[in-house]
């Protein structure tokens, strides 16, 4: 196995990580089992579910950017291979930053 095999294959294993933890998040705030609340609760879980969903979608966005620019990193020939390696570096490093803030803002 090559070097920028194994790079590439570290570059993947992150997003998967990725992938699990926005998972992970999701299925912590997402899934409430019903139980008998008042008004204002119902009404402060439906805005903090709105907040999760807006959060969800940006993650989603930020994932899918940064498997984008994974895929063109698996085609890239030699000339290419380090600024493309470097933009999904950037790409991953964007997507954990915002999963550290929504962890953080829905109290994980």
């Amino acid at each position: 196995m090559n070097a920028r095999t194994t790079e590439f294959d570290k570059l993947v294993a992150q997003l998967q990580l990725c992938d699990v933890e926005m998972a992970r998040l999701e299925e912590k705030v997402g899934h409430r089992e019903p139980e008998r609340r008042g008004a204002l609760e119902n009404e402060a879980l439906d805005t903090l579910q709105a907040m999760l969903d807006k959060e969800l979608a940006t993650l989603r966005q930020l994932w899918d950017e940064a498997d984008q620019a994974l895929r063109l990193l698996e085609q890239a020939k030699d000339d290419e291979w380090g600024i493309l390696k470097a933009r999904v570096e950037q790409a991953l490093t964007h997507l954990d930053e915002a999963l550290k803030e929504a962890h953080a803002r829905f109290g994980e």
